[in-house]
């Protein structure tokens, strides 16, 4: 018997429901990249399930809109009567915790160490991992601080979502010589 349901939406979007816990991943409902990008119905199934279970965490991996997706976060914690709280990387670039504190999230975002165990409650855990290169081709010009990738994990599931944050083989063993 599994007590964990996963679902998957588009793109990096995943609504992770546990007894204790629930979990969106890169929520993207409207449209993205100038309205390049065309939205989903995913917010309607969310809004629909509040009742239900209302959403505890949002980890959000970077700031394209197609993983941040401001008007969905304002529209989904006025649904809700309790405080979302948002997870993100401790990036050295602060943009994404200064978008969500102007949003009105303050209070509400917790900044997680790459490759730290997070604790979301007694049974289901998160761990961010950094991006490492975007490329095969390194460049010292380039800051490759800016995108994360996450493992959702408890008895039930173990879940890695990659997002836009490729790994080669190198990293691979890095981040599992890490874990």
């Amino acid at each position: 018997f599994m007590s964990t349901s996963v679902y998957h939406y588009r793109n990096s979007f995943i609504d992770i429901v546990t007894k204790d816990c629930r979990l969106l991943m890169d929520p993207w409902v409207n449209p993205a990249n100038l309205g390049a990008w065309a939205g989903c119905e995913g917010d309607k199934y969310i809004y629909k399930t509040l009742q239900n279970k209302h959403v505890n965490f949002v980890y959000i991996s970077h700031l394209h809109s197609d993983h941040y997706d401001e008007n969905f976060l304002i529209n989904l914690q006025k649904k809700q009567k309790t405080k979302i709280k948002f997870l993100i990387k401790k990036f050295k670039d602060g943009r994404l915790k200064s978008k969500l504190e102007n949003l009105g999230f303050k209070k509400q975002i917790i900044e997680l160490e790459d490759f730290s165990k997070f604790k979301l409650n007694e049974k289901d855990f998160l761990i961010i991992l950094p991006q490492l290169s975007a490329s095969r081709t390194k460049n010292k010009l380039i800051n490759y601080d800016l995108d994360t990738s996450c493992i959702f994990f408890n008895d039930d599931v173990s879940l890695y979502n990659q997002v836009d944050n490729p790994y080669n083989k190198k990293d691979l063993k890095k981040i599992l010589l890490k874990l």
